[in-house]
């Protein structure tokens, strides 16, 4: 399985760390769960609680749209700002590089 194949601990306990990681409540490890978790693992970088920090600071390498989202170049996020494209949930777009821009 993905798991073993990436040397990844399989244990009930470390799927239930890796859950909470994920931000999987509840685990008990139902086929369900088991599936959003493995589509989580294989998606990349774990859930991160929200912050005070909302934004990224470092270049998290691939983010996955949660929602409809669409394309803008500056984070006034206004209609003379979009660059075009909507994309539906669950997108996955690989970020190339970041920039401070306020």
């Amino acid at each position: 399985d993905y798991m073993n194949m990436n040397k990844l601990d399989s244990s009930f306990a470390n799927r239930k760390k890796l859950a909470a990681k994920y931000g999987i409540k509840n685990y008990s490890g139902t086929a369900s769960q088991n599936t959003t978790l493995l589509a989580k693992l294989k998606a990349g970088k774990p859930h991160t609680p929200a912050s005070n920090n909302t934004y990224y600071t470092e270049n998290p390498g691939k983010i996955k749209t949660l929602v409809q989202c669409d394309l803008y170049n500056s984070v006034d996020f206004t209609a003379s700002h979009k660059t075009g494209g909507t994309y539906p949930p669950g997108t996955i777009f690989t970020i190339a590089g970041m920039a401070k821009t306020k």
